[in-house]
């Protein structure tokens, strides 16, 4: 298993068991000094260093499959 770092849309459970159908739920964490933003023309979340801030989200462990 791997560990997965959820943030954005991922941190709806039911859309997580459908990306990733075995994941597990481990626990709700704050990414320190990460920023989340949208550089997408699609809108999709993405992180990146930023002193100060924080990110919320949850830990999740994925199969390897999953993770591709």
């Amino acid at each position: 298993m791997i560990y997965y770092f959820a943030y954005g849309s991922n941190l709806h459970h039911l859309q997580m068991k459908r990306r990733c159908p075995n994941c597990r739920f481990v626990k709700k964490m704050i990414l320190k000094n990460y920023r989340m933003t949208f550089r997408s023309k699609y809108g999709a979340a993405d992180i990146e260093k930023k002193t100060g801030s924080k990110v919320y989200g949850a830990l999740y462990t994925i199969s390897k499959a999953a993770e591709r």
